[in-house]
């Protein structure tokens, strides 16, 4: 069945709503500063209600200091992270997940350990190659957007390994948000039989 990751988590709303249609991993964002799209308290109140995922945070910063804070913080022991970010000098029990967008010549050399990645600079036949290439080793790959329904249903088809990443949005107010389109995608997937039941 297919692997989905659902980015930018910001309540309990959509935590169940992900969490029922089958998502495995959900994620919360965290920009350079730090700011997240959801506070600590609201997070740690709704952690326990939701089942079945993994937690994993999200840095697109560079301070490697601030980032041993957020990981204290959120006790999240995935993280996905920019891949020049440094990362040896913490704990071996975090997972990183180093994100990056290939161009050509990242086909054949590609970064160790398992990564997140935006393939929408390479052409279909190009991201087919850089995929086969990925996944000789044993990793965790993300895909970032994928472009269709059906695009996902074709890759996840030669692919059954990856995890396809999607973005959630805020809630507008408490127990009120509209999923618009991550829910059309979802439902979507449902349809065709891809998610988990």
């Amino acid at each position: 069945m297919l692997k989905l990751k659902v980015s930018g988590i910001s309540s309990l709303t959509d935590a169940r709503y992900c969490a029922g249609m089958g998502v495995q991993f959900l994620s919360l964002n965290f920009d350079e500063k730090g700011y997240s799209t959801i506070e600590q308290s609201a997070f740690f109140a709704i952690r326990p209600w939701i089942e079945g995922v993994e937690w994993i945070g999200e840095y697109s910063g560079s301070d490697s200091e601030l980032l041993t804070e957020l990981i204290s913080s959120f006790d999240l022991k995935t993280w996905i992270v920019q891949a020049n970010l440094d990362v040896s000098g913490f704990s071996p029990y975090i997972n990183f997940i180093k994100e990056f967008s290939p161009q050509k010549e990242y086909l054949h050399g590609l970064p160790e350990g398992d990564f997140h990645v935006n393939l929408s600079k390479l052409d279909a036949e190009e991201r087919f190659e850089f995929l086969q290439g990925a996944l000789q080793k044993e990793r965790l790959i993300f895909i970032s957007n994928p472009v269709t329904v059906l695009e996902t249903e074709l890759l996840s088809s030669s692919f059954p390994e990856l995890v396809f990443s999607l973005r959630s949005s805020e809630e507008d107010r408490p127990g009120w948000m509209d999923l618009g389109a991550l829910q059309d995608y979802l439902e979507e997937l449902d349809d065709k039989g891809l998610l988990m039941s």
